[in-house]
Formats: C-alpha cells, sequence, structure tokens
C-alpha cells in the first residue's frame, strides 16, 4: 500500500522552478517513495528525522528530502534540488 503524499510550500516552489523533463523524473521519484518511503537514506545530527534519496536525469544528480509519517501513513516532501547547497537549504526548511 502506497504512502500518501504531501509536500512543504517551500518544496513545491522548487519543483516549480525546474525544467520540465525534471519535473516528470521528480514526480516518478515521488511515487517510487510512496511505495517505499523506507528506501532514502536517513539523515544525522541537525537533518535527523530527514531522508534523502538521489536521482538522477541526464547524467545531472539530485537530491529529494523528505519525512515519513507512519502512524498517517504518509510521506512529506521538503526539497528536491542538485547535491550543491542541498542540505544547507534543508536546514532551512
Amino acid at each position: 500500500m502506497a504512502f500518501d503524499q504531501y509536500a512543504y510550500t517551500k518544496y513545491n516552489r522548487e519543483v516549480e522552478k525546474l525544467p520540465e523533463a525534471v519535473k516528470e523524473k521528480v514526480i516518478e521519484t515521488q511515487e517510487e517513495i510512496a511505495e517505499d518511503p523506507f528506501k532514502g537514506k536517513p539523515l544525522k545530527g541537525d537533518l535527523k528525522g530527514w531522508r534523502s534519496y538521489p536521482f538522477s536525469h541526464r547524467r545531472n544528480s539530485y537530491r529529494l528530502a523528505y519525512k515519513v509519517d507512519e502512524e498517517k501513513g504518509r510521506v512529506i516532501f521538503g526539497s528536491v534540488g542538485s547535491r550543491q547547497g542541498f542540505y544547507d537549504d534543508l536546514k532551512g526548511t
């Protein structure tokens, strides 16, 4: 059973800024995560509670950060972007 999907407003703004082909890859990746929310790597330190899942499109690497709410059966997407500055931006979420 797939988890429900929710997203922070910041995440939605980040997705809107991406090229159309990358947006499609993001949606595909969200679906994969909703099916298996524990596939991402758990983060540590200041980002404890978040998970990071890498994906690529045309040789460009991206990260997608999310939290899993097992009680409510949902995945909450918080940030998406390239590796550069990604974790620093996530700390601001």
